[in-house]
């Protein structure tokens, strides 16, 4: 079976039928399944995904690469990957010739979760992540389920990390159903098959959030989505993007609950949870890591102080958490 048949069949509806398509595609998902992108009959891109792919380099290489082929306005963008991928297809869809049209397709769980939805576009800059970028929702996210059969261990465990990091900030149900799949030992989280439906609970969940708060104006509204993400961010920078988003938003998620004592109680579950899916190492690994650089520069702020969104219980309401810059006292966990 064609692993892009949900995408042919979007494709071929009358809303876009007929324009003009260019594809972004992951070199990884390029390469395991190869025949299948053979049969998309439009001009190719073939690029790197990660975080480093978000830079303003690859966003301009990428602008470039459309100028060349000659596409105007009309140009149905079509991205394929991961979610460093479709952030910057985002932001090269809002700004080539101030807008044009770009197709979704999420090429792991932890963008079918998380990224694909929402409308944040985003390259990193100066050091910091997510420092330029735009408000614009895709025309649509098209799912491909049979993308995900190439995923490996650490794929699900990152996106398991994000749809627990949803639960806990606003769908206490949902980390009971994931809390179940830890418990049964007739299913396993190592197999995306297992998780896709958790990730699209979540990113229904998601959805619903950003409904009513689309460009983040708003205190404590679509800001819950950032549990994990204040002290995540400063992981990933200061491990020069070599830890993974999903096991940084994890320890990010453990360091925020244990900072406030009214959202201390939260963390016994969440640790086992996590720990239950793959997440968290050894916390002696973590002792290198001083994050009072990116921490000092953070973005969200209280007055004159970083601040982090933290659950005083499991599925919300959630409360701002004043965040000390080092925070390697909160590394060890009880």
């Amino acid at each position: 079976m064609n692993a892009l048949e949900p995408l042919h069949a979007r494709l071929a509806m009358s809303d876009v039928a007929g324009r003009p398509c260019a594809c972004l595609v992951d070199s990884a998902v390029d390469v395991c399944h190869a025949e299948d992108m053979t049969r998309l009959t439009m001009p190719r891109h073939v690029a790197y995904g990660g975080e480093h792919a978000k830079s303003l380099a690859v966003l301009e290489a990428w602008a470039g690469w459309l100028h060349e082929q000659r596409f105007g306005r009309d140009l149905l963008l079509v991205a394929i990957g991961g979610g460093a991928l479709l952030d910057v297809a985002g932001l090269l869809g809002s700004l080539y010739l101030r807008g044009i049209d770009v197709i979704y397709v999420p090429s792991t769980l932890l963008a079918i979760a998380d990224a694909a939805w929402g409308g944040k576009t985003a390259v990193d800059i100066l050091g910091a992540k997510n420092l330029l970028g735009t408000f614009r929702d895709p025309l649509d996210v098209v799912v491909c389920r049979g993308l995900l059969a190439s995923l490996g261990p650490r794929h699900v465990t990152d996106a398991v990390s994000e749809i627990i990091k949803t639960g806990f900030v606003a769908d206490a149900a949902l980390v009971d159903e994931i809390e179940r799949y830890a418990d049964d030992r007739r299913h396993s989280v190592r197999y995306p098959a297992d998780m896709l439906h958790l990730a699209l609970r979540a990113s229904e969940v998601k959805r619903a959030i950003v409904a009513s708060d689309p460009t983040q104006k708003t205190e404590l509204v679509r800001e819950v989505l950032n549990f994990g993400h204040t002290v995540g961010h400063a992981l990933e920078a200061t491990s020069g993007f070599q830890m993974s988003h999903g096991a940084a938003v994890a320890w990010g998620m453990m360091a925020e609950a244990l900072v406030s004592d009214d959202c201390r109680h939260i963390a016994p579950r969440l640790q086992w949870l996590l720990r239950r899916h793959g997440l968290l190492g050894d916390d002696h690994a973590l002792s290198e890591f001083d994050l009072s650089f990116h921490i000092a520069r953070e973005r969200k702020r209280d007055g004159a102080r970083p601040y982090a969104v933290v659950p005083t219980r499991v599925g919300g309401p959630c409360k701002r958490v004043p965040l000390d810059p080092d925070l390697r006292p909160h590394w060890r966990i009880p």
